[in-house]
C-alpha cells in the first residue's frame, strides 16, 4: 500500500481527467492527473518496493503480445534515429498500468482445460509422463483437489512445481503434439466446464491460484500460459488511457 494507495488517498487535490459510466456493464471510471510534485514520492516508494522485492518489483498479468508489438515496432524503427533521438523517442518505452496485487479488486479466476476427441488413454498417459519424474497422482476428497479430471478428484504426489498448473501444462503440451486428433480449448468458469464435460468433453479442473503464490512461482519460472484470469470479463473490455506514437 506504498505506492498506489496513498496517490489515491489524495486524489481531490488533482485535476479530474474524466469520470463517467462505461457501457455494457462495465460500472463507472475515474481518472485523475499525477503532478511533478508526486513523483519524487512516486520514485521513493519504488526504490522501497524494489528492496522489498528483492529485485522483483512487478509480474506482468496481462497484455504480453502488446508488450511484444512494441518491442517489435521500436526494433524496426531504432536503426533509422539517431542516438539522441533514440533517448526521447516515445515508442522507447511502453504505457503500462501498475496494480496493487492484493487490492481487493483483483480476483484471480482460474483456467480449465477441456480437451475434444479420443481422450481414452490420457489419465493413464498423464500417471505415466508423472511416474518417470517421480510424482504421481492419486484419488482425493473434492475439498482437497490439486485437479479433477473428468469431474474425478486428484491431488497431486510430490509435484516438482508449486502450481497444479504447471505440472499438467508440459504434459498436455507433450501429448497433444502425439494426439493430432485432440484439440484443447482454455475454459473460464466452474459452469461451463461442467456444460462441455455434459456434451461429451474430456475436462480438466484446475483450482484458483493463490495470490502470494504468484512472486515465489515466478522466482523460479515463468508461469505456464492460461495459468491465471484477473477479475470479469465486463471489466475487462476497455482500453481508457492510450498514448499516440508518431
Amino acid at each position: 500500500g506504498m505506492l498506489i494507495e496513498p496517490i489515491y488517498a489524495a486524489r481531490d487535490q488533482m485535476p479530474l481527467l474524466y469520470d463517467f459510466q462505461l457501457m455494457l456493464g462495465g460500472g463507472h471510471i475515474r481518472g485523475w492527473q499525477v503532478g511533478k510534485e508526486w513523483y519524487g514520492g512516486i520514485l521513493n516508494a519504488l526504490e522501497k518496493l524494489h528492496d522489498a522485492g528483492d529485485g522483483l518489483d512487478f509480474a506482468v498479468g496481462d497484455g504480453n503480445h502488446s508488450l511484444a508489438a512494441a518491442g517489435t515496432y521500436w526494433n524496426t524503427i531504432r536503426s533509422e534515429l539517431t542516438e539522441e533521438e533514440r533517448e526521447h523517442h516515445p515508442a522507447r518505452r511502453a504505457m503500462v498500468e501498475i496494480n496493487n496485487l492484493h487490492a481487493e479488486s483483483m480476483v484471480f479466476h482460474p483456467i480449465h482445460r477441456a480437451l475434444f476427441g479420443a481422450c481414452d488413454t490420457l489419465l493413464q498417459d498423464f500417471r505415466i509422463w508423472l511416474c518417470k519424474g517421480d510424482m504421481d497422482i492419486l484419488p482425493c476428497e473434492s475439498s482437497a483437489a490439486d485437479l479433477k479430471m473428468n469431474g474425478i478428484a486428484y491431488k497431486l504426489v510430490n509435484p516438482r512445481v508449486p502450481l497444479p498448473v504447471g505440472v499438467l501444462q508440459p504434459f498436455l503440451d507433450t501429448w497433444l503434439k502425439e494426439h493430432a486428433d485432440v484439440r484443447i480449448d482454455y475454459i473460464h468458469g466452474d459452469e461451463e466446464l461442467d456444460r462441455l464435460r455434459s456434451t461429451g468433453a474430456y475436462t480438466i479442473w484446475l483450482p484458483a491460484m493463490v495470490k502470494a503464490d504468484l512472486f515465489p512461482s515466478v522466482r523460479i519460472a515463468p508461469l505456464p500460459r492460461k495459468t491465471f484470469s484477473m477479475g470479469e470479463a465486463q471489466d475487462k473490455r476497455y482500453y481508457l488511457e492510450t498514448r499516440r506514437i508518431r
